[in-house]
């Protein structure tokens, strides 16, 4: 079978949809389909990303390429970040993919909806797929994966589809790269030796140094503190002098996965998107910060079964480090807690969403 994948990333989107859609593709190939993306060309190397992880690119027009667009009169909530109008965009994956021949089309983008995909399912014959947590625009789509939590997912959903499709809801299905089947646990130790921050690929509103200044500020931790982040970051020279002022802050830069990074610190401060259930698979007691209006939906519900710490800090004010600085003092101060942490995540995730994903994909496949 063969899988078209059409996403994006960039500084504004991020890196996050595209990961989890390698990790996905990654178990779809591990079960013999081909698959390839679809991606416009951003401010981010999307196509060295893929290469490195062995997946063929195919080609999309620039933004910039002249052709202007009318205004879409009934955009849906992110339609921004398609950059195109959708019966553009649509034209232009349909050109990418006509000559490969998908049997499915996975779609992973917070600005298309369900115009898209007819339009794509009848241009191309595919079997449309989506990748969503969001639930806020029409979908016409035979499956959804969601990965997040949510009391009835079926319910979520029942607005939005066009037609009844099938659902993959909840950690369970947590589209994570493979290695973190089989790696290591975090160790929880009476005492925190270091603690870890990672705010997604881009971290577009800084909250890196936002997390570190309420460490040293608010809760007084004076030990080693490591920042993970990429190239892509744009307040990354911002880090490296915040690093160049501090001989315990470290900056590590554009690793292939993070499972070795989420496990060496005893308690983590990271951003409530994708990267979450990479630390919940290895057990690292987290105090997740909701940094975006789309994780509100899920880290309060984490928090109160007792997965992760959570707290809400879009806007980034002094009461908001003060209350960041108070958890991980608390947490610093109680190994019970940090176990119980450690516990809860592991049982909610085992590293093996992707696989159950991409078996629910190859049920789509059409018959013979």
């Amino acid at each position: 079978m063969k899988v078209a994948v059409r996403t994006d990333a960039s500084r504004r989107i991020g890196w996050g949809h595209l990961k989890r859609c390698l990790s996905l593709a990654q178990a779809l190939r591990e079960r013999g389909d081909e698959v390839a993306f679809v991606a416009r060309p951003a401010d981010v190397d999307v196509a060295s990303l893929l290469a490195q992880a062995g997946f063929a690119a195919l080609p999309m027009p620039r933004i910039d390429d002249g052709a202007g667009d009318d205004p879409d009169e009934t955009p849906p909530p992110h339609g921004a970040w398609l950059e195109r109008r959708w019966d553009r965009d649509a034209t232009d994956t349909t050109c990418a993919v006509h000559a490969w021949g998908p049997d499915v089309v996975l779609v992973d983008h917070y600005g298309i909806d369900a115009r898209w995909h007819s339009a794509l399912g009848a241009a191309t014959g595919a079997t449309i797929a989506v990748i969503d947590d969001l639930a806020d625009r029409p979908l016409a789509t035979e499956l959804v994966i969601d990965h997040n939590p949510a009391a009835d997912h079926a319910a979520k959903y029942r607005g939005v589809l066009r037609y009844p499709a099938g659902i993959c809801g909840g950690p369970s299905y947590a589209l994570l790269d493979a290695v973190y089947r089989d790696h290591a646990r975090c160790v929880v130790t009476p005492q925190v030796t270091s603690i870890g921050v990672f705010m997604g690929g881009t971290d577009p509103g800084n909250f890196s140094a936002f997390a570190v200044n309420a460490c040293r500020q608010d809760a007084g931790w004076t030990g080693p503190i490591e920042i993970a982040t990429t190239s892509a970051n744009p307040s990354l020279p911002l880090l490296q002098a915040l690093a160049a002022a501090d001989a315990q802050l470290h900056i590590v830069l554009d690793q292939p996965h993070l499972a070795d990074f989420h496990a060496r610190h005893g308690l983590q401060i990271g951003a409530g998107g994708g990267a979450l259930w990479e630390r919940c698979s290895l057990g690292t007691p987290t105090i997740a910060l909701i940094t975006a209006d789309n994780q509100r939906l899920s880290v309060p519900l984490l928090a109160a079964d007792g997965v992760v710490v959570g707290l809400d800090a879009i806007g980034q004010g002094a009461d908001v480090a003060r209350a960041l600085g108070s958890a991980v003092r608390r947490l610093l101060d109680a190994p019970d807690e940090r176990r119980a942490l450690h516990q809860s995540s592991i049982a909610l995730v085992d590293g093996h969403g992707a696989a159950r994903a991409a078996a629910a994909i190859a049920a789509l496949r059409p018959s013979a």
